[in-house]
């Protein structure tokens, strides 16, 4: 989100080592799983001018991680100490309520109305609008019809919706 929203390039970590570092320093960047280079002296390297060509230029450098930096192992020691004194964000799982509005964005967003028992449903199983498993939900989709999705949550894309009539009227 962040990244759409700052019109940032999005890099993995593990092409830092191969990057021009410069090019990707013209703008804001994130660069994704920083873990995966702990130990890796190349890619250190280049993560640590990023950082400061990055800085220089009063752009944004924003990196994600599993764990804080504190764990992350990294061999190059300016460049532990830089990411140590970054502000840093956790993210928690997301609770009930979230969930929730999520399924009802994801439902209004390809104009369809769940009925209560399915956002329940789905709001306990996460992994069944999060992964790609196959997941068969009944919804109402009009007072006169109700309606069987069958889709694959991810990657949500229209043409992944096959909606199947099941009645032609609901009482």
């Amino acid at each position: 989100v962040w990244a759409g929203l700052a019109g940032a390039r999005v890099v993995p970590s593990a092409a830092l080592a191969g990057a021009e570092i410069p090019t990707l320093a013209g703008g804001p960047i994130c660069i994704e799983n920083i873990e995966a280079i702990a130990q890796d002296r190349p890619s250190e390297e280049a993560l640590f001018h990023l950082h400061n060509l990055v800085l220089s230029q009063g752009h944004a450098l924003l990196v994600t991680a599993l764990h804080p930096p504190a764990l992350w192992t990294l061999s190059l020691p300016d460049l532990q100490s830089r990411m140590m004194g970054a502000q840093v964000a956790q993210l928690s799982n997301p609770d009930d309520d979230l969930l929730r509005a999520l399924l009802v964005k994801l439902f209004n967003d390809r104009q369809l109305t769940p009925g209560p028992e399915v956002l329940t449903k789905m709001s306990l199983r996460p992994s069944l609008f999060t992964s790609p498993a196959r997941a068969n939900w009944v919804v109402k989709d009009s007072p006169a019809s109700v309606w069987r999705i069958c889709t694959h949550f991810a990657p949500p894309s229209p043409s992944s919706i096959r909606l199947t009539p099941i009645s032609a009227a609901v009482p």
